[in-house]
């Protein structure tokens, strides 16, 4: 989590922050033209996905996985987002902050405002790009945005912790999985694989219910991205943001 107010306060960025960014900012532009584009409310159409998609398509994800971590490489998850966007409240939330070189989208952010929070939930750039720092550049947009909107927060998931700190993310709250099993038989087997913690459950376990992790919480618009996209592992791991506290 970035606190927005107290960067903004300490006069963020710092200027060798802002050199470093300009000195990407030119190396990239030796390229060609570079310009952005900011995603938001009626500004979504399926062309807009597409070229998030593609991004994918030429990054490390479509190379080193099967492709399950991406967002919008495949059309049924394109399909997916299409539907949730539909609902104008959600289409609203959701903003994406796209890189573009000459014509050609390079790399993109994904997010979704809900009150004070901005909430990352993708982001990727096209590989054969990496030396231009090109999903830095994207980072560091995102965030000079979300100041400039008057967002307290930035809340940049769990993992990849390294560029997060460099930004000035610091650890705020607990993530975890929660599996509800209605066959108890069913989740007592998965409470052997996973360890005591879900056999310790009690009754919990006893009826049915298979809990890994600490504590959660889900603020409200998961309810309504959750009801466009029924079941999804995707949404899971993407849309969903956990608060506590």
């Amino acid at each position: 989590m970035i606190d927005l107010a107290a960067a903004a306060q300490a006069g963020w960025p710092r200027a060798s922050t802002a050199k470093r960014l300009r000195r990407y900012s030119r190396n990239l532009a030796a390229l060609g033209k570079v310009s952005w584009r900011h995603v938001r409310g009626a500004d979504w159409n399926e062309r807009v996905l597409e070229q998030l998609g593609q991004i994918e398509a030429e990054s490390w994800i479509a190379r080193e996985t099967d492709g399950g971590d991406a967002k919008f490489l495949h059309p049924q998850q394109r399909r997916q987002w299409l539907q949730a966007l539909a609902d104008p409240i959600l289409a609203e939330m959701l903003c994406a902050t796209i890189l573009i070189l000459d014509d050609r989208p390079i790399a993109f952010c994904f997010d979704l405002d809900n009150g004070p929070r901005r909430y990352g939930i993708a982001g990727s750039y096209v590989e054969s790009y990496s030396d231009y720092h090109v999903g830095t550049m994207v980072n560091y947009r995102v965030m000079a945005d979300a100041i400039a909107a008057g967002q307290a927060f930035l809340d940049l998931g769990a993992g990849d912790s390294g560029y997060k700190r460099e930004m000035g993310a610091a650890n705020a709250y607990e993530l975890h999985d929660l599996l509800f099993v209605r066959n108890p038989l069913i989740a007592k087997a998965f409470s052997r694989v996973w360890g005591t913690e879900l056999s310790e459950q009690g009754p919990r376990a006893r009826s049915g219910s298979a809990h890994h992790a600490n504590r959660a919480s889900v603020w409200s618009p998961l309810v309504r991205v959750a009801g466009a996209f029924g079941i999804s592992a995707a949404l899971t791991n993407t849309v969903i943001a956990v608060l506590n506290g």
